[in-house]
């Protein structure tokens, strides 16, 4: 079974089958899949994925670009 991982670090996930857990990142937390799929979701109705204070990912509002000077 397919372990799903979420390193505040190294902003990103990574999964059990693709990479051992020695070798991901060493603040990685394990993120469910229904977790994970939200965050997917929010992601692609203009949210980004950020990292709550324990390192757990959540959403956020995405911060414009900033304006031209």
């Amino acid at each position: 079974m397919t372990t799903i991982y979420w390193s505040k670090s190294k902003p990103g996930f990574y999964t059990s089958d693709v990479m051992g857990v020695s070798a991901m990142p060493p603040d990685v937390v394990v993120v469910t899949a229904v977790t994970y799929q939200a965050l997917l979701s929010g992601q692609s109705s203009t949210q980004v994925i950020g990292s709550d204070g324990s390192g757990n990912p959540v959403l956020q509002a995405a911060t414009p670009p900033a304006a031209p000077s």
